[in-house]
């Protein structure tokens, strides 16, 4: 069953949007295909969605390149994910856990 986030008093009309959370996963995955450094095609890299007192909650796994700095790659998904969400949603509250696994490429 699809599960879906609700925006309550959405752009101050008294209705309520709600946003299955499988757009929230493809936005995530969107945000990691833009960061280069990030081995998209590897297992270790995902993207999983869940929900707590509607707030959406990224936990992001992500598989790099050795020698590659990992706060700064922390640092771009941070911000190509808040820009992606404030450009589409700009109420909805979120938060991000990332992890980074280092492997040869």
């Amino acid at each position: 069953m699809t599960k879906y986030v609700y925006l309550h008093n959405f752009r101050k009309a008294n209705v309520k949007l709600g946003i299955s959370t499988k757009v929230f996963e493809h936005i995530g995955e969107r945000c990691l295909k833009n960061i280069p450094e990030i081995l998209v095609k590897d297992s270790a890299t995902l993207v999983t969605i869940s929900v707590r007192n509607n707030t959406v909650v990224y936990k992001i796994n992500v598989a790099i390149k050795k020698n590659i700095n990992k706060e700064a790659i922390k640092e771009q998904i941070e911000d190509n994910l808040t820009n992606t969400m404030n450009f589409i949603c700009d109420s909805m509250p979120f938060e991000t856990h990332i992890k980074i696994v280092e492997k040869n490429a």
